[in-house]
């Protein structure tokens, strides 16, 4: 039995909370050659789960979309160039946060050629709006990522749960055993995004 329960509550009966990294189903990508080109495809699709279009979509999903794009080039740089430990829902929030630490990562990445060169593509189109004259719209963009990510807060509970993984979904068909998400009921607006991204 795993409980992952982020908010510690009830660890006198439910013990030790386990981890579960949402993340993990990208660094699997990337470490097995085969799946290399669902890195991406994955990506996306999380950042949408974190940045889920409204029930009422408008005319803003430009500038969702903006930041969804931002939000996969984070993951995907931190996956494939800073390695395992930087592999957080975490780490992507103190990323973006650090606009300076980005436009480092984007040279960085611009010269990759890894994933046939999108992330190279993807890290020159963002270096390109962070260092334009009018940086405006990519702030829009960088805000909406930002905000998306901000119940994973270093200094919060999400960020310790969300470190690593004491269990992996996919071994649950071979190993079965019983998850348990448990989320703090007075915090539901905070949890909700963490629910989300295991659902997934």
């Amino acid at each position: 039995v795993f409980c992952v329960n982020p908010a510690h509550l009830y660890t006198d009966k439910l013990g030790t909370p386990a981890r579960y990294n949402p993340q993990q189903i990208l660094m699997d990508d990337w470490m097995d050659g085969a799946r290399n080109k669902d890195l991406i495809a994955d990506a996306q699709s999380m950042a949408l789960q974190l940045y889920p279009e409204p029930p009422t979509p408008g005319e803003n999903s430009f500038w969702r979309n903006g930041s969804r794009k931002i939000l996969v080039f984070a993951k995907v740089f931190l996956i494939t160039h800073e390695g395992a430990e930087k592999a957080t829902l975490s780490e992507d929030l103190r990323l973006l946060r650090n606009v300076k630490h980005l436009i480092a990562a984007c040279k960085t990445a611009s010269s990759s050629s890894i994933l046939n060169g999108e992330l190279a593509d993807m890290a020159a189109d963002l270096h390109y709006k962070l260092t334009a004259r009018d940086t405006r719209q990519v702030d829009s963009f960088l805000e909406g990522a930002i905000q998306s990510l901000s119940a994973f807060s270093s200094s919060g509970w999400l960020a310790e749960s969300t470190s690593a993984c004491d269990f992996r979904f996919k071994d649950l068909k071979d190993d079965p055993a019983t998850v348990y998400l448990i989320a703090d009921p007075t915090k539901m607006k905070a949890f909700a995004p963490w629910l989300g991204s295991l659902s997934r």
